[in-house]
Protein backbone atom coordinates (compact mmCIF):
# COMPACT_ATOMS: atom_id res chain seq x y z
CA UNK A 1 0.00 0.00 0.00
CA UNK A 2 2.95 2.31 0.78
CA UNK A 3 3.95 1.94 -2.89
CA UNK A 4 0.53 3.24 -4.58
CA UNK A 5 0.74 5.97 -1.63
CA UNK A 6 4.56 6.99 -2.80
CA UNK A 7 3.18 6.64 -6.81
CA UNK A 8 0.05 8.64 -6.14
CA UNK A 9 1.66 11.25 -4.79
CA UNK A 10 3.97 11.21 -7.53
CA UNK A 11 0.96 11.18 -9.86
CA UNK A 12 -0.28 13.90 -8.11
CA UNK A 13 2.70 15.99 -8.80
CA UNK A 14 2.64 15.09 -12.56
CA UNK A 15 -1.30 15.71 -13.09
CA UNK A 16 -1.55 19.20 -11.39
CA UNK A 17 1.80 20.35 -12.88
CA UNK A 18 3.36 21.10 -9.40
CA UNK A 19 6.27 19.07 -10.14
CA UNK A 20 9.07 20.58 -8.26
CA UNK A 21 12.70 19.88 -7.69
CA UNK A 22 14.13 19.15 -4.16
CA UNK A 23 17.17 21.04 -4.11
CA UNK A 24 19.61 18.17 -2.94
CA UNK A 25 22.05 16.62 -4.50
CA UNK A 26 21.10 13.52 -5.78
CA UNK A 27 22.96 10.34 -6.27
CA UNK A 28 23.42 9.61 -9.92
CA UNK A 29 20.09 7.19 -10.68
CA UNK A 30 20.40 4.10 -12.60
CA UNK A 31 19.41 3.98 -16.57
CA UNK A 32 15.72 3.78 -15.87
CA UNK A 33 13.85 0.79 -17.77
CA UNK A 34 13.10 0.70 -21.31
CA UNK A 35 9.45 1.45 -21.29
CA UNK A 36 7.70 1.37 -24.54
CA UNK A 37 6.18 4.38 -26.09
CA UNK A 38 2.63 1.88 -25.75
CA UNK A 39 3.25 1.54 -21.96
CA UNK A 40 4.13 5.49 -21.52
CA UNK A 41 1.26 6.15 -22.81
CA UNK A 42 -1.25 4.04 -21.22
CA UNK A 43 0.91 5.36 -18.28
CA UNK A 44 -0.66 8.85 -19.17
CA UNK A 45 -3.74 7.52 -19.93
CA UNK A 46 -4.17 6.39 -16.81
CA UNK A 47 -2.39 9.58 -14.60
CA UNK A 48 -5.57 11.90 -16.34
CA UNK A 49 -7.92 9.45 -15.24
CA UNK A 50 -6.84 9.26 -11.70
CA UNK A 51 -6.60 13.16 -11.83
CA UNK A 52 -9.79 13.14 -12.00
CA UNK A 53 -10.37 10.90 -8.93
CA UNK A 54 -8.36 13.05 -7.15
CA UNK A 55 -9.52 15.94 -7.69
CA UNK A 56 -13.32 14.73 -6.85
CA UNK A 57 -11.65 13.38 -3.82
CA UNK A 58 -9.80 16.66 -2.85
CA UNK A 59 -12.08 18.92 -1.32
CA UNK A 60 -14.06 16.22 0.74
CA UNK A 61 -10.62 14.94 2.24
CA UNK A 62 -9.86 18.35 3.24
CA UNK A 63 -14.06 19.15 4.62
CA UNK A 64 -13.46 15.63 6.86
CA UNK A 65 -14.81 15.79 10.17
CA UNK A 66 -11.97 14.35 12.37
CA UNK A 67 -8.43 12.21 11.51
CA UNK A 68 -10.60 8.80 11.13
CA UNK A 69 -12.99 10.14 8.55
CA UNK A 70 -10.19 11.64 6.68
CA UNK A 71 -8.55 8.52 6.79
CA UNK A 72 -11.27 6.58 5.73
CA UNK A 73 -11.70 8.45 2.95
CA UNK A 74 -8.56 8.54 1.71
CA UNK A 75 -8.97 5.04 1.77
CA UNK A 76 -11.99 4.99 -0.56
CA UNK A 77 -9.91 7.29 -2.74
CA UNK A 78 -7.01 5.44 -3.57
CA UNK A 79 -9.50 2.46 -4.30
CA UNK A 80 -11.23 4.09 -7.06
CA UNK A 81 -7.95 5.45 -8.07
CA UNK A 82 -6.79 1.61 -8.04
CA UNK A 83 -10.12 1.15 -10.07
CA UNK A 84 -9.47 4.38 -12.74
CA UNK A 85 -5.50 2.39 -13.34
CA UNK A 86 -6.66 -1.07 -13.51
CA UNK A 87 -9.23 -0.07 -16.21
CA UNK A 88 -6.91 2.10 -18.54
CA UNK A 89 -6.29 0.24 -21.35
CA UNK A 90 -2.97 -0.93 -22.02
CA UNK A 91 -1.25 -0.60 -18.37
CA UNK A 92 -1.83 -2.82 -15.13
CA UNK A 93 -1.55 -1.81 -11.76
CA UNK A 94 2.26 -3.22 -10.84
CA UNK A 95 3.40 -1.64 -14.41
CA UNK A 96 1.73 1.76 -13.50
CA UNK A 97 3.80 1.26 -10.21
CA UNK A 98 6.45 0.29 -12.04
CA UNK A 99 6.97 3.51 -14.03
CA UNK A 100 6.44 5.81 -11.36
CA UNK A 101 8.76 4.15 -9.27
CA UNK A 102 11.07 5.23 -12.13
CA UNK A 103 10.44 8.51 -12.23
CA UNK A 104 10.82 9.32 -8.61
CA UNK A 105 13.93 7.58 -8.79
CA UNK A 106 15.24 9.53 -12.11
CA UNK A 107 14.16 13.28 -12.52
CA UNK A 108 14.73 13.36 -16.49
CA UNK A 109 12.42 10.27 -16.91
CA UNK A 110 9.65 12.10 -14.42
CA UNK A 111 10.20 15.31 -16.72
CA UNK A 112 9.19 13.08 -19.61
CA UNK A 113 6.19 11.74 -18.09
CA UNK A 114 5.33 15.12 -17.14
CA UNK A 115 5.47 16.39 -20.36
CA UNK A 116 3.12 13.33 -21.72
CA UNK A 117 0.46 14.02 -18.73
CA UNK A 118 0.24 17.75 -19.24
CA UNK A 119 -0.18 17.52 -22.96
CA UNK A 120 -3.57 14.82 -22.21
CA UNK A 121 -4.95 17.36 -20.23
CA UNK A 122 -4.07 20.12 -22.06
CA UNK A 123 -5.85 18.53 -24.94
CA UNK A 124 -8.57 17.32 -22.29
CA UNK A 125 -9.31 20.73 -21.71
CA UNK A 126 -8.59 22.44 -24.75
CA UNK A 127 -11.75 24.21 -26.82
CA UNK A 128 -13.48 22.31 -29.62
CA UNK A 129 -11.54 23.47 -32.97
CA UNK A 130 -14.09 24.13 -36.02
Amino acid sequence: MTLIRRSLALLATLAFAAFATTGQAQEAAPAAPAFSEAKLEAFANAAVNVSHVMRAWRDRVQSAQGEDEQTAMIEKANQEIEQAISATDGITLDEYQAIAATAQNDPAFAEQLKARVLAKLRTETAPPQN
